[in-house]
């Protein structure tokens, strides 16, 4: 498992992982974060992706959208700054707690204990 944060320095493919710190492929355990280190640059989903944890701070303050399916074992967290935007099918393994407006195709929490929704 590695902890990997957006950069968004090859390109804004969320799925490359020469866009994140380290640099590597993403594997099905890695945890992503997006904060203020890749901070107005958006990221785009264009494949399917399946990792451990996605955590997006409330000061990354740009866009994750895109139209393929995410799944995670772990947890989502989406912080107050991003705007959120995909057209896709998500399986969240663990908790979600959401802080912005948050336009998903479908959304399926297989073994969420917590699930937390804000929309202003």
């Amino acid at each position: 498992m590695a902890i990997r944060i957006w950069t968004g320095l090859d390109s804004t493919n969320m799925c490359d992982g020469f866009n994140y710190s380290p640099i590597g492929a993403l594997l099905t355990n890695d945890s992503l974060i997006f904060d203020s280190t890749g901070s107005g640059i958006a990221a785009t989903l264009t494949d399917v992706l399946t990792v451990g944890d996605i955590t997006v701070t409330s000061d990354y303050t740009d866009t994750i959208g895109g139209s393929y399916a995410v799944t995670t074992g772990g947890d989502v967290s989406f912080g107050a700054g991003c705007t959120v935007d995909l057209n896709a099918f998500w399986a969240i393994g663990g908790n979600f707690t959401s802080l912005v407006n948050a336009n998903f195709k479908s959304l399926k929490m297989t073994k969420a204990t917590t699930r937390t929704i804000m929309m202003g």
